[in-house]
């Protein structure tokens, strides 16, 4: 499920493996990430010309809150953890309307897709929830 080496648990198996296996047989095979495939499903492009795109974990709310300086789409890993605490920041920062929700993308039944988060208020959701924030500084319309 997903990319192999972005926030995924595979990482620490590939650690593992490393010990005791030789580089040339271990062989991985990427996948669609998480914040892509959401992405996809609100037919929202990630970036324009210049844009700078970050990608982290939710669980530290102080440096989410700095990489919003910093970027014009922030995507935020293993938000369900902090979702009531995110959706704070992102209301005192405006951008609730801004912000898309993607939980468990591609599973079937228990896909969830929340193109606004103005409003919206979350019941439990699963560890894989990814969060995709437009801060959108710079105007490409031109």
């Amino acid at each position: 499920i997903g990319d192999p080496l972005i926030f995924a648990t595979t990482s620490y198996l590939l650690y593992g493996l490393a010990d005791d296996l030789a580089r040339d047989k271990i062989h991985l095979v990427p996948g669609i990430s998480a914040f892509q495939i959401g992405a996809s499903k609100f037919h929202d492009p990630l970036t324009l010309q210049e844009d700078r795109l970050t990608l982290m974990s939710a669980t530290d709310l102080v440096a989410v809150d700095n990489a919003l300086n910093h970027c014009e789409t922030l995507v935020l890993y293993k938000a369900a953890g902090v979702i009531e605490r995110l959706l704070e920041l992102l209301k005192k920062r405006g951008l609730l309307a801004s912000s898309k929700l993607v939980s468990c993308a591609e599973q079937g039944d228990g896909e969830l897709l929340v193109e606004n988060l103005e409003g919206w208020n979350p019941g439990e959701l699963s560890y894989m929830t990814t969060v995709l924030v437009r801060v959108g500084k710079r105007d490409w319309t031109e």
